[in-house]
């Protein structure tokens, strides 16, 4: 059975509507993945600003914690300082030649070494 012009006509007509139809889904298929990926793109920059601001107030919060573990090291020194200071106060008091004779051999020593190191020039 031969087919008649008609027939082959009709049957790329069908081929035709086939392939338009075919074509049309690939182009909505396409549209569709473009707006995934553009929802896709929006979810991850709003993820990064996310992140991000999580980290600057992790970051901020360690530079508190930083700053109040040093003023607090600063206060004990200088409370040391002070303890140090008052200490050494009572015992200049209590002894006072010991320590005439310390000052006095420390400025000894002092000239010693300017006097040695003027001779070296």
């Amino acid at each position: 059975m031969a087919k008649t012009s008609s027939d082959a006509a009709h049957e790329r007509a069908d081929i035709e509507d086939h392939e338009r139809h075919a074509v049309e889904a690939i182009r909505a298929d396409l549209e569709e993945l473009r707006d995934d990926v553009g929802e896709l793109a929006q979810a991850l920059r709003r993820h990064g600003r996310l992140r991000a601001s999580d980290l600057g107030a992790e970051a901020t919060r360690r530079g508190h914690d930083l700053v109040e573990d040093t003023r607090d090291a600063v206060l004990e020194m200088r409370h040391s300082l002070a303890e140090a200071q008052h200490d050494l106060r009572r015992s200049v008091r209590s002894h006072p030649v010991p320590w005439a004779g310390v000052l006095l051999g420390m400025v000894g020593t002092g000239l010693l070494v300017a006097l040695l190191m003027e001779r070296r020039n």
